[in-house]
């Protein structure tokens, strides 16, 4: 439904006095605030990090990215280790494909 029709519907329950005003004021603003677009997230460029690294930044770079914490990058990588080892090419191809940062 529509940014419109809602508001329209919300002007009609406060006209007939189903809210009142400060109801009607605080459902309008939410109703806009819900509407309006996400801030623009500025993206991030991929790269390992040397503060908080434990060995060569990986995880703390994926952190980074992704805004998932460290920890579980680690524990992704770990279990793919033991998951047939595919963690270990994953995170050595990381190592030479993405740069330490600046």
């Amino acid at each position: 439904m529509s940014l419109s029709n809602e508001l329209s519907k919300l002007h009609i329950l406060h006209k007939e006095g189903g809210l009142t005003d400060q109801e009607f004021l605080l459902a309008k603003e939410r109703l806009i605030q819900a509407e309006s677009p996400a801030p623009n997230r500025t993206p991030v460029r991929l790269r390992r990090r040397r503060q908080g690294a434990v060995m060569f930044g990986v995880c703390v770079g994926l952190a980074e990215a992704t805004r998932w914490p460290a920890a579980i990058w680690r524990g992704i990588f770990m279990a793919l280790v033991f998951a047939g080892g595919l963690g270990l090419l994953l995170y050595i191809t990381y190592c030479f494909a993405v740069p330490l940062e600046d």
